[in-house]
């Protein structure tokens, strides 16, 4: 049994998680693993995935923060007794925590990851926290009481050293890209112009920018990208509704190379291949175009307001909101159905996503933002399954 998971992220704040770990719906979160009435261990899931927002794995600080608050008080007389209280302290006191007391007591092998699809070949940022968990020799007891005996279902199965059984009083250990860079290679990532639909003159209107919102003092906000870019901004499901924080807009006209193009192959935020060649006619000397350094992301503490800051760009024929619509590539699986398939640049099989017609373009944006990135959690999936089939 597999067990895939979300929590919601009202769990993850560390203020407020030990009082939430009470709630019925925490518990019906944990009770696949914590139930005290299973019949036997074989009810138990042999690999769990969990997937939640980065911070949800720092609500163990705020345990262990509290209990250092609560040991400084009293006088010194006090804290040599023991009390009710300092015992309460040991126990974990968070959500993040109560999770890892439960991996620990039923003795999965646990690891975390902060992953992020710019790591997989995706130029958006959308950084998660993962999980994965799994039961050494359990799923091997379990084809062997069926007589099912040695199935790998086609997996390319390997041993991964990222896994250990969870010590509460230890900080845990959070997995990054560099950890499974050993057993996934990461290819170059694309521009977001390899994305952007060839034609989107049926929806151009839906895409447009309000003029209320374009005008308007947050608009300074806005996380501006254009097709050049290796990056854009985590998408909410109040893309196009709200300015701060919920995705990126596109430039599409056309720029100036400036002087961090000149020279460079390549940027950390954009690559200036397609960019030269695209705007290769434009005149350097034309003040009314943008340069690409206008894009540029800076840290808040680096940025400063300028009235101007739009005054270079045309809101009508140069910028709009990213669309949904264009169909997607992702790896055919090893077993599936012959329809619906073509073939990328390098031969392999490859199977299209699209959204339906009927789906309106901000209900896309509403998915979009309430939907976690598939190709990462592919990759989490296939570490874990890698995992547990490594052990038959």
């Amino acid at each position: 049994m597999v067990y895939v998971t979300t929590l919601p992220a009202t769990y993850s704040t560390t203020l407020q998680s030990a009082q939430r770990v009470g709630r019925p719906s925490f518990q019906k979160f944990l009770a696949p693993v914590s139930c005290t009435q299973c019949d036997g261990e074989d009810t138990l899931p042999c690999l769990i995935l969990l997937e939640n927002v980065v911070g949800f794995e720092r609500s163990w600080m705020s345990a262990c923060a509290t209990a250092d608050a609560s040991s400084g008080d009293g006088n010194e007389a006090d804290q040599h007794q023991p009390s009710t209280q300092q015992s309460q302290e040991s126990e974990p006191s968070g959500s993040f925590q109560m999770w890892r007391k439960v991996l620990a007591q039923r003795e999965y092998q646990v690891g975390h990851f902060h992953l992020d699809p710019t790591h997989l070949r995706l130029p958006n940022n959308r950084p998660r926290y993962y999980c994965v968990a799994f039961r050494r020799g359990s799923l091997q007891a379990r084809l062997m009481k069926s007589g099912n005996g040695n199935i790998r279902m086609g997996f390319n199965v390997k041993k991964h050293n990222l896994f250990t059984i969870e010590s509460l009083s230890n900080e845990p250990v959070i997995h990054t890209e560099k950890s499974i860079q050993e057993y996934h290679v990461v290819p170059t990532i694309p521009n977001i112009k390899s994305f952007l639909d060839a034609d989107i003159s049926s929806k151009k209107q839906s895409l447009q920018i309000p003029e209320k919102v374009r005008m308007s003092s947050s608009a300074w906000c806005f996380d501006l990208v254009t097709p050049y870019h290796l990056r854009s901004s985590c998408f909410t499901h109040s893309y196009g509704k709200f300015i701060r924080g919920t995705g990126s807009i596109l430039y599409y006209g056309q720029l100036r190379l400036g002087d961090s193009a000149v020279g460079d192959e390549s940027n950390s935020q954009w690559s200036t291949v397609d960019l030269k060649e695209d705007n290769k006619d434009v005149d350097e000397n034309d003040t009314t175009i943008p340069t690409i350094d206008k894009f540029q992301l800076a840290l808040p503490e680096e940025r400063s307001f300028e009235e101007d800051w739009s005054a270079a760009i045309d809101w009508d024929t140069s910028m709009r909101y990213l669309s949904g619509g264009r169909e997607i590539p992702f790896p055919e699986p090893a077993v599936g159905e012959e329809s619906n398939k073509s073939s990328s640049t390098d031969g392999a099989k490859m199977r299209m996503f699209s959204f339906p017609q009927s789906c309106a373009m901000k209900q896309q944006w509403k998915l979009l933002g309430n939907s976690l990135n598939v190709r990462v959690a592919a990759t989490v999936a296939e570490i874990g399954i890698s995992s547990i089939l490594s052990e038959l």
